[in-house]
C-alpha cells in the first residue's frame, strides 16, 4: 500500500502488514538515496512501536540508474530468468537481480560512539529479487563486515543480524521508481536554477558597487553647486497583503484650517462641511 508522505523529506512509502519501507530527501545534499525499512508491533505504545530499523545508503546516480531499468522493463526480464533458474534447480526462492553493499567502517562508529562490541564495521546490503505473493521483493540485511583494502564493507553472509523485507506489485513499484525519478530529478534541476541565480545575484552586485562612487560622486557635485537632490521617500511596506495607504493627514496645529477639496465628480458641496473638515479651535 501507497501511503502519502508525511514530511517533506519522506518521498513515498509503501506498507506491508508489520513493515514498511520511505525513500528519503535527506541525502540528496551528499548525492545519496536513503532507503529506510521498518518494522513495527502495533499492539506496542505508541512511540515505541518500531522493533527493527536498517537504512540503506545508495548513489543517486546508481539510483537513477535501476529506475530505468524498473521501467524499461529490464528489471522484468531478469525477474524471469531468474525465476526460470529457481525452477530448474527446484529452489524455494529466486536469486536478486540488484544488489548494492555499504555500511560504516568501525573507525566512523567508534568516532560516534556507536561501536559494535566486537569492533567490526557495520554491513549494509539492499537487494532486489523476484518475490513469491508479489512480483517484487526488496530485502534489507544488516550485521557484521569486513572493510576491503579499497574501503568497500563486505557482509559476512554467516552472521546476518537483521533482516527486513517489503514486497512490492507491479503498480506500486512503479509508483515508487516513478516517485524518486522525479524527486532526483527535480533536485538537479533545482541545482542548476539556485546557481544560475546566484551567478546572477553576483553580477547585479557587482554592478552596484561600480555605480556606487559614480553616483555618490555625483550627488556631491550637485550639492556642491547648491542643485538640491532630493531622493524619492521610501514606501512603508505593506502590511498583512494590505496596498499601502497615503499617510494620514495630521491634526491642524492652534489657529490653522485644513480645507478640504470636493470630490471631482460631486461638485460643490451643497449642506455644510463634509465629514473630516473641522475648524482648529
Amino acid at each position: 500500500m501507497v501511503r502519502v508522505p508525511e514530511n517533506k523529506e519522506q518521498i513515498i512509502r509503501i506498507d506491508n502488514r508489520d513493515t514498511f519501507i520511505e525513500a528519503m530527501a535527506t541525502g540528496f545534499s551528499f548525492g545519496k538515496l536513503i532507503l529506510a525499512f521498518n518494522k513495527y508491533d502495533q499492539n506496542k505504545p505508541k512511540g515505541q512501536r518500531l522493533t527493527s530499523k536498517i537504512t540503506i545508503f545508495v548513489d543517486m546516480y546508481e539510483a537513477l540508474s535501476l529506475i530505468k531499468d524498473i521501467l524499461s522493463g529490464r528489471m522484468s526480464k531478469l525477474a524471469q530468468k531468474s525465476l526460470a533458474e529457481m525452477q530448474q534447480k527446484g529452489g524455494k526462492y529466486a536469486g536478486h537481480i540488484y544488489q548494492n553493499m555499504g555500511g560504516t567502517s568501525a573507525s566512523a562508529l567508534r568516532d560516534r560512539g556507536e561501536s559494535r562490541p566486537d569492533g567490526k564495521p557495520v554491513s549494509r546490503v539492499l537487494q532486489l529479487a523476484p518475490g513469491n505473493q508479489k512480483p517484487w521483493l526488496f530485502t534489507a540485511m544488516s550485521g557484521p563486515g569486513e572493510q576491503a583494502d579499497n574501503g568497500l564493507i563486505k557482509p559476512n553472509w554467516g552472521a546476518i543480524e537483521e533482516r527486513l523485507r517489503i514486497a512490492m506489485s507491479d503498480d506500486e513499484m512503479k509508483e515508487f521508481a516513478l516517485a524518486i525519478q522525479a524527486h532526483i530529478e527535480g533536485y538537479i534541476a533545482s541545482n542548476y536554477i539556485n546557481k544560475k541565480l546566484e551567478e546572477d545575484m553576483q553580477v547585479m552586485k557587482e554592478q552596484l558597487d561600480m555605480m556606487k562612487p559614480i553616483m555618490n560622486g555625483l550627488t556631491t557635485y550637485l550639492r556642491q553647486q547648491q542643485i538640491a537632490v532630493n531622493f524619492p521617500p521610501k514606501e512603508t511596506p505593506p502590511v498583512h497583503g494590505v496596498p499601502n495607504q497615503p499617510a494620514r493627514q495630521q491634526a491642524p496645529a492652534q489657529g490653522q484650517t485644513y480645507q478640504q477639496a470636493p470630490p471631482q465628480s460631486q461638485g460643490q458641496y451643497q449642506q455644510g462641511p463634509p465629514q473630516g473638515h473641522y475648524q482648529a479651535q
